[in-house]
C-alpha cells in the first residue's frame, strides 16, 4: 500500500474549498445574541464550488462593532437587499432565499477548532448594478431566405 502520511491539520485543509469567489444562495437564517449579548443574525450559505458540489457557510454577523455594522452593510448588498436596509427594517428572515457571490477563504484550526471556510467579503450584487435596457423593435433583415 502507497500512501503520503499527512497531519491532521493537511487532511482538514485539503477538505476545504479552494479560496476564491463562488456563487451562494441562503438557506438558512436565525436572529439570537451572540456570546457579548449583542444583536447577531446567521446565515448559511449553501456555496456552489466549481466542480458542481455544494459545500454549507454559516456566516455570523454580529452587531455592536464597526466591523458587524460594515459586515451587515455589505451582505445586504451582496444579496439585493439595500433597499430594505436602508429603510432600517432589515431582518434575518430578509435573508432567506437570497442569492450572490462570496469571496470565500480558508480560516486555519486550532485545537478546539478544525479547519474551515468563511466569507471573506460578499461582492455587490448583479442586480443592483444592472442597467435598465430598451426592448429594441427595430427589424433586422438579414436576408434570410425562409
Amino acid at each position: 500500500m502507497n500512501y503520503t502520511p499527512k497531519t491532521e491539520m493537511e487532511l482538514e485543509k485539503e477538505s476545504l474549498l479552494p479560496e476564491g469567489t463562488y456563487d451562494f444562495e441562503v438557506i438558512e437564517t436565525s436572529d439570537r445574541p451572540s456570546k457579548k449579548g449583542n444583536d447577531m443574525i446567521t446565515l448559511k450559505l449553501n456555496i456552489f464550488g466549481g466542480d458542481g458540489s455544494n459545500r454549507h457557510i454559516y456566516d455570523y454577523i454580529a452587531l455592536g462593532s464597526n466591523f458587524g455594522e460594515r459586515k451587515l452593510r455589505k451582505a445586504a448588498a451582496g444579496c439585493g437587499l439595500m433597499d430594505i436596509y436602508n429603510s432600517g427594517a432589515l431582518k434575518d428572515q430578509d435573508f432567506l432565499g437570497a442569492n450572490g457571490k462570496a469571496f470565500v477563504r480558508q480560516e486555519d484550526g486550532t485545537v478546539e477548532f478544525p479547519a474551515k471556510n468563511i466569507v471573506g467579503e460578499y461582492w455587490p450584487h448583479e442586480d443592483a448594478q444592472a442597467k435598465p435596457t430598451k426592448p429594441t423593435t427595430e427589424i433586422i433583415n438579414d436576408d434570410i431566405p425562409f
